[in-house]
């Protein structure tokens, strides 16, 4: 048996090869594009400073002998509530000594809650200012700063003041 060997199919299948290829380079280029070009960063804006306002620089020093009243006030109540605290500490649960000590501490709260009520209002018109599309008033920014710094402060104290009294 005589193989025949396609060599003519062949040589036109190799000769038409040619005409399948794309001759255009359509290979994507490794440049960046357009879209890998464009910068979408927020854009850096002037950081606002805050106008001079007689109103609330008024507010601020009514609001900073508020504070400064209800510190003392606290300070005070504090001093006066020590030897009932030292007794309700010995004290049996119920007894006069520990009921004086629980009057005490919450004295105390009532006080700390004066300082309380001064942040809340000086949050208040921070919010409002906010609200309203203006910067951080300064000074108003350090009272409360200020203010919540007494307010750890005593909050540490009443901590400190009901961990020495028993509670069961």
């Amino acid at each position: 048996m005589i193989r025949y060997f396609p060599a003519p199919i062949l040589l036109l299948l190799l000769l038409t090869l040619p005409g399948c290829v794309d001759n255009r380079a359509s290979i994507p280029s490794l440049l960046p594009r357009d879209v890998e070009r464009r910068d979408d960063l927020e854009p850096t804006r002037p950081t606002p400073v805050a106008q001079p306002d007689a109103a609330l620089d008024t507010l601020v020093a009514e609001k900073a002998q508020l504070l400064s009243a209800a510190t003392t006030a606290f300070d005070a109540g504090a001093v006066l509530a020590k030897p009932a605290i030292d007794a309700g500490q010995r004290a049996d649960l119920g007894s006069d000594a520990w009921l004086d000590a629980q009057k005490a501490l919450g004295e105390m709260d009532a006080a700390h809650s004066m300082l309380t009520s001064i942040i809340a209002d000086l949050d208040r018109v921070a919010i409002d200012r906010a609200n309203d599309g203006m910067p951080d008033y300064p000074s108003l920014a350090a009272l409360r700063a200020n203010a919540q710094r007494h307010a750890e402060q005593q909050e540490q104290i009443i901590a400190a003041a009901q961990a020495q009294i028993k509670s069961e």
